[in-house]
């Protein structure tokens, strides 16, 4: 694995131990995807580090949820898009739903002529 790849299965395997449940499915969620991918060298990366015995029955479940596929980097998948609530949203406040914009969308001002001026 590269060091980069290494920093965010440290990084991931860290966020297993949140108290958030919602912070510790979506570690889960990413550990299966990843699993997904790279198997076997996962697995001895995270059988080679010191995490907890409740972390580790965790992602063992994981995996176990989560088959290897040695084609995967090779499927076609969704792009998934993270979004967040509008704070003005139709019902006038935050994080009550209706009108939701993605983090990740392009700027509606047109950037190029801004810095030109």
């Amino acid at each position: 694995l590269s060091h980069g790849v290494k920093d965010v299965l440290i990084w991931i395997l860290k966020e297993c131990e949140s108290n958030n449940m919602k912070v510790k499915n979506a570690a889960g969620d990413v550990l299966g995807e990843m699993y997904t991918q790279l198997g076997p060298v996962l697995e001895s990366f995270v059988k080679s580090s010191d995490v907890s015995s409740s972390i580790s029955s965790m992602v063992e479940k994981v995996f176990k949820d989560n088959a290897h596929d040695p084609n995967a980097n090779q499927t076609e998948r969704r792009f998934k898009c993270i979004n967040m609530s509008s704070s003005n949203g139709p019902s006038g406040g935050p994080g009550k739903g209706g009108n939701a914009s993605s983090m990740l969308a392009l700027p509606t001002t047109d950037l190029m002529s801004a810095l030109k001026s």
